[in-house]
């Protein structure tokens, strides 16, 4: 397409979009589409391929240099083809996952993850306040940022070690 733009018009390809196209297929957002299930999707899909298709087929009409008139034929058959092939996908059986079965790797108890979470909730609260009971704000104020920046640091890197080992 740009090469057979060069040779017609130069260098100086300027931007196009969608809206300074006449007779171009304007369409909604998909996701202002609601409700936005896979079918809706599909659907919407279909629709944008058969008007491309359609847009190509009458653009094909009112050219008549060859090679842009074989260009936008090749293009309507590409939009012909990516029809064929949702098609031939729709009818393939799907298979759908159990999206409500518990992860493979287990959590943990959820009484053991409430009292994990409050405990680390604790230390983090008390990490950032206690210092402030010392009666010199300026060295509260510093004792805070090294339990916060060095000891917060140390645990974020050792969970990383952990995890990162499992």
């Amino acid at each position: 397409m740009i090469q057979i733009y060069r040779q017609r018009f130069g260098e100086h390809i300027p931007l196009i979009r969608r809206q300074d196209v006449k007779g171009f297929v304007q369409r909604r957002p998909m996701w202002l589409v609601r409700p936005l299930g896979i079918h809706a999707v599909r659907k919407q899909v279909e629709i944008m391929e058969l008007e491309t298709r359609n847009f190509y087929e009458r653009a094909m009409q009112q050219v008549s240099d060859a090679g842009v008139r074989k260009l936008l034929g090749d293009l309507a058959d590409a939009e012909r083809k990516h029809s064929t092939t949702g098609q031939a996908l729709e009818q393939k059986p799907q298979i759908h996952g159990n999206f409500s079965a518990p992860p493979t790797p287990p959590r943990g108890r959820p009484w053991l993850r409430g009292l994990a979470s409050g405990l680390m909730t604790t230390a983090g609260g008390i990490g950032h306040t206690l210092p402030f009971l010392i009666a010199d704000f300026r060295f509260a104020f510093r004792v805070a940022v090294l339990l916060q920046v060095m000891l917060g640091g140390m645990l974020v890197f050792i969970a990383g070690l952990l995890i990162g080992n499992s």
